[in-house]
């Protein structure tokens, strides 16, 4: 007993795959016309402007949580810090995220504190504390004090690494700082630091 097998479908796959590609062409020549998002911390050098930095790795270093931090007064509203991968906040319990600081020109998290007393209050230690071979540096502390919407640099550069940042819980304006400086060498920075101005 003999069996042909026939198929009666290639001839549907194959028109099939020509409008596909059809209907993918009309798109992209749509979209053709669309510039090009802008290059985040594009260099001004006129022979680096061109270049755009693209991540080659270790993946299997990136991904450290430095901090995770709530608010006393809003349970949805939260902020999670990143070794290398920035602030991002969330106001719906973490059904949405938002990406604070990617404009700037360091990402690496230390330590994230929200005042208490005051929600919209939030200090920001750059430069993550875990003493690695592949630890991030930081550029001191940030702050803002409408939710995040604007931050301000509030000084301490060279601690490098900052490991804990705490608000008084009655005065928003009142911050302690724990620096623990350059990680592989010495520095006087590194220490305990106090601001009762808002830094």
């Amino acid at each position: 007993m003999r069996v042909t097998c026939r198929s009666h479908s290639r001839p549907r796959v194959l028109a099939l795959g020509m409008v596909c590609l059809g209907f993918s062409g009309l798109l992209t020549a749509q979209r053709g016309g669309a510039p090009a998002p802008p290059l985040i911390n594009q260099s001004q050098n006129p022979m680096l402007r061109s270049f755009e930095f693209r991540s080659i790795g270790p993946a299997v270093m990136m991904g450290r949580v430095d901090d995770i931090v709530g608010s006393e007064q809003d349970p949805m509203t939260m902020y999670i810090g990143f070794a290398t991968g920035g602030l991002w906040r969330t106001t719906d319990g973490g059904i949405h995220w938002k990406s604070m600081f990617d404009e700037m020109e360091n990402e690496s998290i230390g330590s994230v504190a929200i005042a208490p007393s005051d929600k919209n209050v939030v200090y920001v230690g750059k430069g993550e504390g875990n003493n690695r071979q592949s630890s991030s540096i930081g550029d001191g502390v940030w702050g803002t004090t409408d939710g995040g919407e604007h931050w301000s640099y509030l000084g301490l550069k060279e601690t490098q690494s900052i490991q804990r940042v705490v608000v008084d819980p009655k005065d928003p304006k009142i911050c302690f700082v724990a620096a623990v400086g350059h990680l592989f060498g010495p520095n006087k920075e590194r220490g305990l630091y106090r601001t009762q101005d808002g830094g």
